[in-house]
């Protein structure tokens, strides 16, 4: 009898810092984010046993693959992570509760679900750093995406975490939340979606390019952004949380993302933004590279009918659903 191996992992909304997480500034300078792992998933389905007549590799991943050849496998993902722990034959099923290539990190929830099948069929154990690491290696070296480190890092350790980068390493500090902090922000944050998906390593290609040529305002806009994610950890720690600092942080850390990589904010996405922010939201973030994806917006939860408006605009916009914090 064959073992099926089902996995899920969560996807992540990030806070603060983005851009800091990349090797490129965390080599020269410290890097610092705040971010969480929410309760949308990526799911697996992994079985190693086929029928006698089918092909040794059987994916579904949008589309149905058959093939005998590894090397015509067409996810590039798939395709390395199969190449190097060496499966000969198998069935993948994947499927997620959002959009890919949407600012929550998918294709890293992707790998990290594949991963743990992958693993728990040759009974592996690994800790949560060396997921981070493995998924880092996995993404960032072996597939050449151009990218940061805080999806490998928060969706191997999940909930909310604080994470320091420098000199090629990283140092992880998990944010307690008490219960009066995560009702505030589960009442009042929600994501928007924008109907546009994109390749986050096209859209941060600009802000890579800055770091590497120590362009002096570039430099003045990554340290604003470190500081201030350095502040909100002290924020979350607080008991007496408070959402207006929260709102503050958020729309800085904002501002100072669209001036270090304009590539982040198209014109649609500010026109939802500006739209949000004159129907009552406190503040907004584009989520992940930006440039489409997902928004998170910051409204009392009681004008959140105001948004939802937004259909009456040449903006489509899909659904509107509340964040809430993953803990497993």
């Amino acid at each position: 009898m064959s073992t099926i191996y089902l996995t899920k992992s969560p996807l992540r909304v990030s806070f603060f810092g983005g851009g800091t997480d990349f090797p490129s500034w965390f080599n020269q300078e410290v890097g610092y984010t705040l971010s969480t792992t929410i309760n949308y998933f990526s799911y697996v389905y992994y079985n190693t046993n086929i029928f006698p007549k089918d092909a040794n590799y059987n994916i579904y991943i949008r589309e149905l693959q058959r093939t005998n050849n590894i090397k015509e496998i067409k996810n590039p993902l798939i395709k390395k992570l199969l190449a190097i722990n060496s499966v000969s034959k198998c069935k993948i099923f994947f499927d997620t509760d959002m959009p890919s290539r949407s600012g929550l990190a998918s294709s890293t929830s992707f790998a990290h679900s594949l991963s743990l099948a992958i693993n728990r069929s040759k009974k592996l154990s690994l800790s949560k750093r060396e997921y981070s690491k493995y998924l880092i290696n996995l993404e960032r070296n072996l597939l050449n995406e151009k990218g940061g480190w805080q999806d490998q890092i928060v969706i191997s350790y999940q909930d909310l975490i604080f994470t320091k980068y420098y000199n090629n390493d990283f140092k992880v500090t998990k944010i307690p939340l008490n219960k009066r902090t995560r009702k505030i922000l589960e009442k009042n944050l929600f994501l928007l979606w924008t109907g546009v998906e994109r390749f986050s390593s096209d859209v941060q290609l600009e802000l890579i390019k800055k770091i590497e040529r120590k362009r002096d305002n570039n430099h003045i806009y990554l340290s604003e952004i470190a500081s201030i994610a350095k502040t909100s950890k002290n924020l979350f720690s607080k008991d007496n949380f408070k959402i207006e600092e929260f709102s503050s942080l958020l729309n800085e850390s904002s501002k100072l993302k669209m001036m270090s990589n304009t590539n982040s904010y198209s014109k649609y996405i500010l026109e939802i933004i500006d739209f949000c922010k004159m129907n009552g939201c406190k503040a907004t973030k584009v989520l992940g590279a930006g440039s489409g994806g997902f928004i998170m917006i910051l409204i009392d939860e009681n004008q959140k009918k105001n948004i939802e408006k937004i259909s009456c605009l040449p903006i489509q916009i899909l659904f509107l659903k509340c964040l809430k914090f993953q803990k497993i």
